[in-house]
């Protein structure tokens, strides 16, 4: 479906006034809010969240962010988020989650709709809320109400215009954190979905103080992680069709965020029009991290490698519990074989 801008933009101020509806309505009859980011929240995630406990402060009700990770395993940028933001808000556990009562909290899933990808699946379907830009699916959790739209950037940008509506000012450096998040899911504006209500988005952001200098900040990797990044890129072994697979050091335990940079890298410099980045991210853990551009669908590919598996405007992945760096590869091997490649580990060679 085609969309002019008048188009897009009504469209998506009708979605948002009614999520304002539903919040409103929903929160009459519950005493508390719950924020729910994915799992290994990222900046997007995070920003999201973080702006979503102004609203409930405007309803005068008392709100937590769950965060389920060790903040250890989460990428910089939304460590740096929690750090910046950890004393004013509250973040509680999965122990502390499963105390609160079941009856009378309002759910709230930001930036995420699976089930398998958030650490508390039963949810009270009356209770809860969607607030995504991911395409739903079989597996979206079971909520009374979803604002989901895959044509918006990012869940920060469903917040910056949520906040519009309800007329909430907020400081500059929650505006540097959703602006962190839209570049994030964009890739600094070069990839992703954008559409006129990104850009205004963008220009609410930096009425609000947002500033570009400061949201580099959240980009920001340590040295050593860019050394690992890079080891990674030098594996890289580019066959036929355009495809660039990168396999990690089979000795090593990378993050998923350093798979994530070295196939980003990866795509945006060579000459390729998939780049996948294999690693282990734990014990008996692979994960498949993929970069493409408009000539692979992602999300197919991704499926095709295992249910799990998915992506969007670009970008995929997928993990695999219990199988080997050699096992993933076989597996890849066969998703590519119709493409005429076969992979082996540290190199490609025709079929």
């Amino acid at each position: 479906m085609k969309y002019n801008l008048t188009d897009r933009t009504k469209e998506l101020k009708t979605k948002i006034k009614s999520l304002k509806v539903n919040i409103e309505g929903m929160l009459k009859k519950m005493s508390s809010v719950v924020v729910i980011p994915h799992k290994r929240a990222d900046m997007d995630a995070l920003a999201s969240s973080v702006a979503f406990t102004l609203i409930a402060a405007k309803h005068q009700k008392e709100c937590h962010i769950l965060m389920g990770d060790d903040i250890e395993t989460i990428d910089n940028g939304a460590r740096l988020i929690y750090d910046q933001t950890r004393n004013d808000h509250s973040y509680i556990n999965l122990e502390r989650f499963k105390e609160l009562p079941r009856e009378g909290r309002l759910n709230v899933l930001c930036d995420v709709n699976p089930t398998f990808q958030i650490y508390v699946p039963r949810l009270i379907k009356a209770n809860t809320i969607i607030i995504d830009h991911h395409p739903v699916s079989d597996g979206t959790v079971k909520s009374a109400y979803a604002c989901v739209d895959p044509l918006c950037s990012s869940a920060s940008e469903i917040m910056v215009h949520l906040l519009d509506e309800y007329k909430i000012k907020y400081s500059p450096s929650l505006a540097n954190m959703l602006l962190s998040g839209i570049f994030l899911d964009t890739d600094h504006y070069k990839g992703g979905v954008v559409t006129e209500t990104t850009d205004e988005a963008m220009s609410l952001l930096h009425i609000a103080g947002a500033n570009n200098k400061e949201v580099n900040k959240y980009f920001r990797q340590p040295l050593e992680v860019s050394r690992r990044v890079n080891s990674i890129i030098d594996r890289i072994e580019i066959g036929n069709y355009h495809v660039g697979v990168m396999v990690a050091d089979p000795t090593q335990v990378y993050t998923e965020e350093e798979l994530c940079i070295a196939a980003n890298q990866a795509i945006t410099n060579f000459e390729i029009d998939l780049a996948i980045a294999i690693g282990y991210i734990g014990e008996n853990l692979v994960a498949i991290k993929g970069r493409c551009n408009e000539k692979v669908d992602i999300n197919e590919f991704m499926k095709t490698i295992s249910e799990t598996g998915g992506g969007r405007d670009g970008a995929g992945a997928v993990k695999l519990p219990g199988v080997t760096i050699e096992e993933a590869i076989e597996i890849l091997r066969n998703v590519i074989y119709p493409k005429h490649l076969k992979i082996e580990i540290g190199q490609l060679k025709i079929a």
